[in-house]
């Protein structure tokens, strides 16, 4: 049997009489290539990541290097979402049997931080602040990772994010990675992006759970 399309404005409605807020479903995937054919070892360069400025919608004007949004009743599971999400906001046809590799699920709660490298003692930085990213929202985010070598987007897409440049860890940590002037670094997620960068490094188990709360976490890149 068919599943029936269900109006946002009636789930909006009826959250009016619930006594508790329950959480959302999101997904993204982050995509990636890889640099040249001789890897130095170094996550930090050998891969880039797609990053994108959000246009419209919660966040916008921020930088990201996923791509993906609130989970539909037409999506029959978690992969056909992701699927569906980058190819509407990149352009990029996945397959979910090839393409798609589930990396782990964050939230409901994500807090703003920031990115730097210990070039001293070859780490990465993660630190976490106490300051809620979404305040107003709660979130389950399943988080995959595709990597699209020698590939390009096939599909028109939906205006929702734009400046699409590829960029290696280092590169997005010297740009973004520390907040500045800004009440907060003016890219979204840092931890979104540490699950990739680990797996990318064979130190990642899928479904391993990220760190996510608020404190210093220090990886080696090496």
């Amino acid at each position: 049997m068919a599943r029936k399309d269900i109006r946002l404005i009636d789930q909006l409605a009826k959250r009016q009489t619930w006594q508790d807020p329950l959480v959302d479903a999101v997904v993204a995937t982050v995509l990636i290539r890889q640099v040249t054919p001789h890897k130095t070892g170094l996550i930090v360069d050998d891969y880039e990541i797609l990053v994108t400025k959000r246009l419209r919608g919660a966040e916008k004007n921020q930088h990201q290097g996923h791509h993906g949004g609130f989970l539909k009743t037409i999506d029959r599971d978690i992969y056909e979402g992701a699927i569906r999400e980058v190819r509407e906001e990149i352009g990029y046809e996945l397959n979910p049997n090839h393409d798609l590799i589930y990396l782990t699920s964050l939230g409901p709660a994500l807090y703003r931080s920031e990115l730097s490298l210990d070039e001293s003692r070859r780490e990465i930085v993660l630190q976490i602040s106490e300051c809620e990213a979404e305040p107003n929202v709660a979130f389950v985010l399943p988080l995959f990772i595709a990597d699209v070598s020698g590939r390009q987007p096939e599909e028109e897409v939906d205006g929702e994010v734009g400046e699409a440049i590829w960029m290696t860890a280092r590169q997005i940590i010297k740009k973004f990675g520390n907040k500045g002037d800004h009440p907060y670094s003016q890219f979204n997620y840092f931890q979104i992006l540490m699950p990739a960068l680990l797996f990318l490094k064979g130190k990642w188990s899928c479904g391993q759970r990220p760190d996510t709360l608020p404190g210093e976490y220090r990886f080696k890149y090496l």
